[in-house]
């Protein structure tokens, strides 16, 4: 343990008080007026010292500083992407469903998605029925990407495309899950109900185009 000597400092009580307080409040002093002391004479015998300790002592900056920073970056650019993506598939599902007033494959699509879920008990009498009457546009009962690429006889990049923007469109009756560990794609829908991919109905559409018909022969 090292030797202290004591050095004596005549104060008036103001001055006394004064100082007891300031060392009191201040965090960088300890040990009261006698630490109050020592500070203040090796501040003043080396102040760019003391202005070092004092600034280390002031800003506590966390040691995984650089590691936060990085994982902040790394987020918003995450979210930067989703962004870009969903951006994309908002553009495809425009295009898809609004860009043409043909829709000639999401509406055949969408009328060969089967209309319960794959080997339901819905889903069997629904196919009973089919084959015994053969009524309305053929169905691709098993419901998955590689069946209506077969038997539609398109790419898989449109069908998987297609079978997304129906998913995904407002108010849509196209569902999509796992069956038999397979994903399937089915609609709620009766068997009879001949949907576009708009949300229009077979027979109200064939309404309004003889409607159409009508008011232009008498044009």
């Amino acid at each position: 343990m090292t030797d202290r000597q004591q050095i004596n400092v005549r104060l008036d009580p103001e001055q006394k008080e004064r100082w007891e307080r300031y060392a009191e409040e201040d965090k960088r002093v300890s040990g009261g007026i006698s630490g109050l002391v020592r500070t203040a004479v090796e501040a003043f015998i080396d102040p760019e010292q003391s202005q070092s300790a004092s600034s280390s002592e002031s800003v506590d900056i966390p040691d995984d500083l650089s590691d936060r920073l990085a994982t902040i970056e790394d987020t918003v650019q995450d979210v930067q992407t989703t962004v870009e993506r969903t951006d994309e598939s908002v553009g495809y599902i425009e295009q898809e469903l609004f860009g043409s007033d043909d829709r000639p494959f999401s509406d055949q699509l969408i009328r060969a998605i089967p209309p319960a879920r794959p080997h339901s008990e819905t889903w069997e009498g629904d196919k009973q029925q089919y084959e015994d009457t053969r009524w309305g546009e053929p169905v691709i009962w098993e419901g998955t990407v590689d069946a209506f690429v077969e038997q539609l006889d398109v790419d898989r990049g449109t069908v998987e495309q297609s079978l997304k923007a129906l998913t995904m469109q407002q108010d849509s009756f196209v569902e999509t899950g796992t069956v038999d560990e397979v994903r399937r794609y089915w609609s709620d829908r009766e068997l009879e109900f001949q949907p576009y991919a708009d949300g229009r109905n077979v027979d109200e559409e064939q309404k309004r185009r003889k409607f159409r018909n009508r008011q232009e022969s008498r044009e």
